[in-house]
């Protein structure tokens, strides 16, 4: 069992229409000891004319958990890569989400968002949250 960690990048090329056959791809690009990135593409088939299109892309990270103590973090096996480089460019993207993930916990708003919920963010007229920060 696995739980979503982050969503590193979705794009979204085009739209996919009624009719259409979708095909999702997943490929595991890199485990550290206890996560993993996913590489998620998405295409949609027009079986009637035969062509195939980009429908979105996405790059995620997952935490696997434990049936037995949901607790608990179980460690990622080690993944056997095709070359240095695909694990050196693993790790850069890894050490950067987690640098990333940790200056944004110490951000003061986004720890009193935290803290505090969505009791925190506001709703302006024009539709658009905006965060208030605690002091």
């Amino acid at each position: 069992m696995t739980n979503l960690a982050r969503i590193e990048r979705m794009d979204f090329v085009g739209p996919m229409h009624m009719g259409e056959l979708a095909e999702v791809k997943g490929r595991i690009l890199y485990t550290s000891s206890h996560s993993l990135e996913v590489q998620v593409i998405v295409t949609s088939e027009d079986i009637v004319q035969g062509t195939t299109r980009l429908i979105s892309r996405a790059r995620l990270w997952y935490v696997p958990r434990s049936l037995s103590n949901t607790e608990k973090i179980p460690p990622v096996p080690k993944m056997k890569y095709s070359n240095p480089e695909d694990e050196q460019r693993g790790r850069r993207a890894y050490e950067k989400q987690k640098a990333d993930r940790m200056r944004k916990a110490s951000e003061p708003c986004l720890t009193a968002l935290l803290a505090n919920g969505l009791g925190s963010m506001v709703m302006e007229a024009n539709g658009e949250a905006e965060v208030l920060c605690m002091a």
